[in-house]
């Protein structure tokens, strides 16, 4: 069933415009306040992030974690889903 129009009419006068939202939205990456850690996954072994994040259920986002995965030097385009194409 499709939500009907006056439905949306309604909730964008009783929501998004009531409480100003139009006003002040914005998708700017400078007026993002990130208040989440973030880390080298290459700086912490196993046992270090065990006892710094997840056992104290601390949320962190870990980047570069696949840079030694053997996967990136085997799996190419060139021998992988797309070799055919190439």
């Amino acid at each position: 069933m499709f939500l009907s129009i006056e439905l949306c009419k309604e909730g964008i006068e009783n929501g998004w415009r009531k409480f100003g939202f139009h006003e002040t939205w914005t998708t700017g990456i400078d007026d993002v306040n990130e208040n989440i850690i973030r880390i080298d996954g290459n700086d912490y072994s196993a046992e270090e992030f065990i006892k710094k994040f997840e056992s104290t259920y601390t949320p962190c986002v870990i980047s570069n974690l696949l840079t030694t995965w053997p996967a990136n030097e085997c799996w190419t385009l060139k021998v992988g889903l797309f070799s055919s194409i190439l």
